[in-house]
């Protein structure tokens, strides 16, 4: 069976994306068998935030066949 990847978008030093990293990859671990995960540094890696059309940090991409399908915003507010 195919993983399903996610991509986590954080700024590093913002709260929020510290206390929900740990948890993704917690989650990924546990489920490496049908997820793989990605956390970007959207400070480190501009062309990803605009490559996915992310408005707001912290986001939460789901991917089906190597397109994004889901884009979960965290938090609710902009950044």
């Amino acid at each position: 069976m195919a993983r399903a990847p996610f991509r986590f978008l954080y700024r590093r030093v913002r709260p929020l994306p510290r206390q929900i990293a740990p948890v993704l990859s917690a989650v990924a671990a546990q489920e490496a068998d049908r997820l793989k995960a990605v956390q970007i540094d959207a400070d480190g890696n501009p062309a990803a935030v605009t490559r996915y059309g992310v408005l707001s940090l912290p986001t939460l991409l789901l991917f089906r066949d190597g397109e994004p399908v889901k884009q979960i915003v965290a938090g609710g507010g902009a950044d």
